[in-house]
């Protein structure tokens, strides 16, 4: 491999992995707005929708997009949280933390907007990043659309890789002890 293919290959799994993140936060955004809505439906929540829309009926549009960025203060407390547990050894809970977190700041942020879209959209310059920020979307689900439908090359690939720089017999050996253990286990589940 050259230096210039190795770059370009770099660079399209840099731009695979940053769709892929794109579209998770867009899936969290998606249906963690149908669970806010969800909670606000059934905790009584009726009179929470009617006082933050009167609440906003007020304020320029301006002061409703810091409003709806609010929420983001939220994010540096859990993130530091998660990171302290992840410097004392709790991996696992730091990151169920972080992702918690950016969860609850994405619905709730998603909830909001669904709110004040109309007072949202009176500034030019939000409904010029909002068509942006749909434009990337789509461009990402393409983008991740077209690696899909490539794996089958993709693991071909990796695989040749893998066994010309182990050696084919090596990977061979580790399939089939794969192969092996999972024969195993699974007769040990039968008994």
């Amino acid at each position: 491999m050259t230096v210039e293919s190795t770059k370009r290959a770099l660079f399209e799994g840099l731009r695979f992995s940053l769709a892929g993140i794109f579209i998770g936060e867009t899936w969290l955004w998606d249906h963690g707005k149908i669970g806010v809505q969800t909670l606000v439906r059934h905790g009584g929540g009726a009179r929470l929708e009617t006082r933050l829309q009167s609440c906003v009926a007020d304020f320029s549009p301006l002061l409703t997009f810091v409003a709806f960025l609010f929420p983001l203060a939220l994010m540096p407390p859990l993130l530091q949280a998660a990171l302290a547990l992840m410097a004392e050894g709790h991996i696992w809970l730091g990151i169920v933390i972080a992702l918690a977190g950016q969860t609850l700041v994405l619905a709730t942020m998603a909830f909001l907007f669904e709110l004040w879209r109309d007072k949202l959209f009176q500034m030019t310059w939000f409904a010029f990043l909002d068509g942006l920020i749909l434009g990337a979307l789509s461009r990402a689900e393409e983008l991740v659309a077209h690696v899909w439908s490539r794996r089958r090359e993709v693991l071909v690939f990796l695989r040749n890789h893998v066994e010309a720089a182990c050696g084919r017999e090596k990977v061979r050996f580790a399939r089939q002890w794969t192969i092996l253990r999972a024969h195993v286990a699974s007769k040990a589940n039968l008994s």
